[in-house]
């Protein structure tokens, strides 16, 4: 979201999006953890932290 400043209320929405389902789909330990990392690296975003050494784009299973 370049060049709009997200509210609170979105930021949790972009979580719960991207926290995992075991209901939906069976993930690996490797896919738990990176989506954990990706809901870290949002909430850093959201608080202005650098994020000069992250992924591309959060929400990408590597």
């Amino acid at each position: 979201m370049e060049g709009k400043e997200m509210s609170d209320k979105e930021l949790i929405q972009r979580i719960y999006d991207r926290c995992p389902s075991p209901f939906e789909r069976d993930y690996t330990i490797d896919q738990f953890v990176d989506r954990c990392q990706d809901i870290r690296d949002m909430i850093d975003e959201h608080n202005g932290k650098g994020n000069d050494w992250k992924q591309e784009q959060a929400g990408v299973d590597y």
